[in-house]
């Protein structure tokens, strides 16, 4: 879990920084309507499947070395409908 952290604010002890380089990313996005807590994570679970079983056999990237990250934000304040990301560092084959 991490969070973007504003400017001028300290990083308490605890915590561990990662800076992340610039590079590629392919990016993903899946809308998801969540009304039961069995639901969660489904949305996740398929983009994945469907990057490493689909995407990348179709194109001519290929994964590099660097973080993968997942976004995650509500839509609204219902909290049923949310937005989830996968970003993956990439380069041309």
């Amino acid at each position: 879990m991490g969070a973007e952290l504003p400017n001028g604010k300290q990083i308490p002890d605890e915590f561990t920084v990662l800076h992340v380089p610039g590079q590629t990313y392919a990016v993903f996005d899946s809308r998801e309507t969540v009304r039961d807590v069995v639901e969660i994570g489904l949305g996740i679970m398929n983009i994945w499947k469907r990057i490493y079983s689909e995407w990348f056999p179709s194109t001519n990237f290929e994964q590099v070395e660097g973080p993968c990250i997942e976004k995650y934000y509500w839509i609204d304040d219902t909290h049923q409908d949310s937005i989830c990301e996968v970003w993956i560092p990439v380069s041309k084959k």
